[in-house]
């Protein structure tokens, strides 16, 4: 063999050599996305109803959580301004809120229900919060223009209130349920799914917008829009903690890390 056709041998492997290399490289790439070489679902593949389903689930295993809640009713009727609030809660249904940002900083809520006559207790904000007593009102009492009461608090209405409303629409054939795919909520990877509800007067609440988060399976924001199409209301968890350990006096007004004063 000249010395010629050993060099065109020698291209004709090193060609070969550099598309195997390649080859090896973009399988080896598509198999770290697709996590050991699955399929990226698309959106729309998702079973929306099932994710739904799965928060029942989740939920049902928690015992407690704190969380700081992001909430608002641009709609209700009232001043429409965000809340910022750190959540304490415990099952069956021991609730404690503090407003720490922006509209009613420094206001607190304690609610255990069945207990104190089925009454909370609240520590007013602003210069009514330096002097006045801690109030004691009825759970159905609603105060801002909201819409829902401390009953009404907590992931776990959250996820009942939603999945109610997919039932019913799904039992009167009128459900339209998708996902929309995965999106990136304050650093989790969450699914995002749209619920438009039926036509008529016995859904309040038109179109919502979930995300539940891929690990959890328990809902971190949610966007309800009216009939018109406007944001009604609004609720992101973050910096959630899921079963805390909880001291005995976590619910009580002796909790001297508390604002309440003697009632």
């Amino acid at each position: 063999m000249g010395f010629n056709e050993k060099r065109r041998g020698w291209g004709f492997t090193l060609q070969v050599t550099v598309r195997l290399l390649i080859m090896i490289f973009v399988a080896d790439s598509c198999w770290g996305m697709t996590g050991g070489g699955a399929a990226i679902p698309q959106p729309g593949s998702y079973d929306a109803l099932k994710i739904l389903m799965s928060m029942k689930e989740s939920y049902g295993s928690l015992e407690s959580y704190t969380a700081v809640l992001e909430k608002g009713e641009p709609s209700s009727g009232g001043n429409g301004q965000p809340q910022k609030i750190y959540v304490k809660f415990k099952k069956p249904f021991k609730v404690y809120m503090k407003w720490i940002e922006k509209a009613h900083a420094g206001r607190e809520v304690l609610y255990v229900k069945g207990e104190n006559d089925d009454h909370f207790f609240a520590k007013p904000d602003g210069m009514m919060g330096a002097f006045l007593k801690t109030v004691k009102l009825p759970s159905d009492y609603r105060s801002d223009g909201s819409r829902y009461t401390v009953r009404d608090v907590g992931i776990g209405k959250l996820v009942e209130g939603v999945l109610e409303a997919a039932l019913k629409a799904k039992g009167e054939k009128g459900l339209r349920l998708v996902c929309r795919g995965v999106v990136v909520r304050n650093g989790r990877e969450a699914y995002e799914i749209e619920r438009f509800s039926p036509t008529g007067d016995r859904y309040r609440n038109k179109r919502t917008v979930l995300c539940v988060d891929k690990q959890t399976n328990l809902p971190l924001e949610a966007y309800v829009y009216d009939a018109e199409g406007k944001l009604a209301e609004y609720y992101t968890y973050r910096i959630i903690k899921l079963n805390p350990k909880m001291k005995d006096n976590e619910f009580t007004l002796d909790n001297r890390e508390y604002g309440f004063r003697e009632v």
